[in-house]
């Protein structure tokens, strides 16, 4: 009976690493896409050691917070139901607080992470040291998670691009809807234009 529990609990972690890996294929790329709560709580996942990229969508943070928290939470309901179950229902719950501890790992990373993309967005200026101290107190917290989380336009003119190719007609074509993009100056233009003219005369006589 021992083999048997041995190779159902092997053939489940084959069957989850492949949905991981095949999950990780489908959303690896997925940035200029407006994925809704099941698509961005994978993303989320997905993403979950990716603190260098840059996230324009701040529902990907929203969603995956609150697809985290109903996760865990039906984790803690079901170790509550079989835990009242005669030792093989303990054993269960034992299993499943070890999962549940291992996702709560994963998630705190990926909270972080997902935040540092959306730092790196707005262009926050020292993103190392504000995640360093909102993991240790939690004042800072109200700035990063909070405030930065709901807002939409950079704090200032970003120096960052688009991470990935983006697809024709989507809005980081239009630089007046993609605030990452850097406008040309008018006045820079005029007066470009009036010395190219100036050359054109001189050259013709």
């Amino acid at each position: 009976m021992s083999a048997n529990s041995a190779n159902s609990f092997s053939s489940a972690f084959t069957q989850a690493k492949e949905y991981y890996e095949e999950t990780k294929r489908q959303y690896s790329h997925a940035s200029d896409q407006e994925l809704g709560f099941i698509g961005s709580f994978k993303y989320y996942l997905v993403h979950w050691l990716d603190f260098q990229g840059i996230e324009s969508r701040k529902s990907v943070f929203w969603w995956g917070v609150l697809g985290s928290m109903l996760t865990i939470l039906v984790g803690m309901l079901l170790c509550t139901v079989v835990s009242v179950i005669p030792i093989l229902g303990q054993i269960i719950a034992f299993i499943l607080i070890i999962v549940l501890t291992v996702f709560i790992i994963i998630n705190l990373i990926a909270e972080y992470a997902a935040c540092a993309r959306r730092m790196r967005y707005l262009n926050v200026q020292n993103i190392g040291m504000w995640l360093i101290l909102t993991l240790l107190l939690s004042l800072p917290g109200f700035y990063t998670f909070l405030y930065l989380m709901l807002i939409d336009q950079p704090l200032q003119p970003s120096r960052y691009q688009a991470p990935y190719p983006q697809q024709p007609g989507t809005p980081y074509q239009n630089q007046s809807s993609y605030p990452n993009q850097t406008m040309s100056n008018p006045s820079i233009n005029s007066s470009e234009s009036a010395s190219n003219q100036n050359f054109t005369s001189n050259s013709q006589f």
